[in-house]
């Protein structure tokens, strides 16, 4: 089986044979797309929630509003189709803290690209059907694209499958 590392700010997709992977998911959220019925998946590192805000666009994996929408166009071109594809989550922690207790709301980065990734999911009608999201711990994610599963390491050291 090929194996990917999806680097932060990008997106790669794949057919059915390959193993797409996002290492060291904080605040980041980790978006993976599948259509099982014609075997292809994509997964996206997704570091921030808004593009309007920046002038460096040119990666559209970077930002939650605009990586759901390139990362199924390029899975269409692979024979994706919306109407079957769905989506699973992973990341999006708030691991700064002020105390402790209560993170700061200046770095709820990673609340922030969840609510814009639900978002853009519901706009593109994308179901989600999975999540390991939020908290305060990072996580590690593959991406068995012939299958569907994401095999999630957090920072912990606890393995999982959605």
């Amino acid at each position: 089986m090929r194996s990917v590392e999806v680097g932060a700010a990008e997106f790669q997709v794949a057919g059915h044979a390959t193993r797409l992977t996002c290492l060291g998911l904080g605040s980041c959220v980790g978006l993976a797309l599948w259509d099982a019925a014609a075997a292809v998946g994509g997964l996206a590192h997704i570091v921030l929630p808004d593009s309007q805000r920046y002038h460096w666009q040119e990666h559209p994996g970077m930002f939650a509003d605009r990586a759901p929408n390139a990362l199924l166009a390029a899975m269409q071109e692979l024979g994706a189709r919306r109407a079957t594809s769905v989506a699973k989550l992973v990341g999006g922690a708030n691991i700064f803290s002020s105390n402790g207790d209560e993170p700061l709301a200046l770095f709820q980065i990673g609340r922030r690209n969840l609510e814009a990734v639900r978002q853009a999911l519901r706009r593109l009608g994308l179901p989600i059907v999975g999540e390991d999201v939020g908290g305060r711990h990072g996580r590690s994610v593959e991406f068995n694209v012939a299958d569907g599963r994401l095999h999630i390491r957090t920072s912990s050291g606890l393995v999982h499958v959605l």
